[in-house]
């Protein structure tokens, strides 16, 4: 699972935040470390939350133009239970959000859980590989891709 990615001198991370190990109120944090001779320095770590939803499982990429992408799944804060979507975050190396979306899983599933993947193509577009079960008698999970264009 990619957490954590290294450009130049620079390592982007991800983490799950949280006041305890007991709350459901989970938060996505992204950070940037310098690598030194004989220190490792955090240059920056920013956390963003949502009143709703808490965020698990995430990964994080980068583009060939320095943008960072990360995705995580999501849940209801209210209800652990209902993991019903992704979300992915473009920002730029700052940290700086230039875009978000909430993706929910398709028609005739339920328990979206992201894959802990997410990666970049050669033509720029995102992939992030998420598993989800089916709503049925079989209760299988089944593997997807979701593919974003480059914006």
């Amino acid at each position: 699972m990619p957490t954590e990615l290294i450009e130049d001198n620079a390592i982007y991370f991800v983490l799950e935040v949280a006041n305890n190990d007991s709350t459901t109120d989970i938060n996505l944090a992204i950070g940037k470390a310098t690598i030194g001779t004989s220190t490792i320095t955090v240059d920056w770590i920013k956390v963003y939350n949502n009143v709703t939803y808490a965020f698990t499982n995430p990964s994080i990429a980068i583009d060939e133009f320095d943008e960072l992408y990360v995705c995580c799944s999501t849940y209801l804060k209210s209800n652990t239970s209902s993991k019903d979507s992704l979300l992915v975050i473009k920002t730029d190396l700052d940290g700086d959000i230039l875009w978000q979306n909430r993706y929910v899983a398709p028609t005739g599933y339920s328990n979206l859980e992201s894959c802990g993947s997410i990666v970049i193509d050669i033509f720029g577009d995102v992939k992030v590989a998420y598993n989800c079960t089916v709503d049925s008698d079989d209760n299988r999970k089944d593997t997807h891709v979701l593919e974003l264009e480059y914006t």
